[in-house]
């Protein structure tokens, strides 16, 4: 007798739902980054735009909105060499 990995099944229907709140609220980028974000796991604002061919102050301003209702988590990284700061980010709801 075979058995649903209920586990996996109730992650899914979870993403899935997560997805659809972020396009309807956010629009067809943000819900872009975050299946970047589910794909890759954490990574650098740098890269994130670049992955999904937005400009950087664009991307801040998504990864902001999506950190300020809980989306995405975001880590401030300072640079000691350069002198400025960076923002490593990753999906909170995993």
């Amino acid at each position: 007798m075979d058995h649903l990995p209920f586990d996996r099944v109730n992650a899914l229907q979870k993403r899935k739902a997560i997805e659809s709140t972020t396009l309807e609220h956010f629009g067809n980028t943000a819900c872009r980054i975050l299946k970047l974000l589910y794909a890759r796991g954490k990574m650098d604002e740098k890269q994130i735009s670049r992955l999904v061919m937005l400009p950087m102050k664009d991307t801040r301003e998504l990864l902001q909105a999506l950190a300020l209702h809980g989306f995405v988590e975001l880590q401030v990284i300072s640079g000691a060499v350069f002198f400025s700061t960076s923002c490593c980010c990753c999906c909170t709801t995993d």
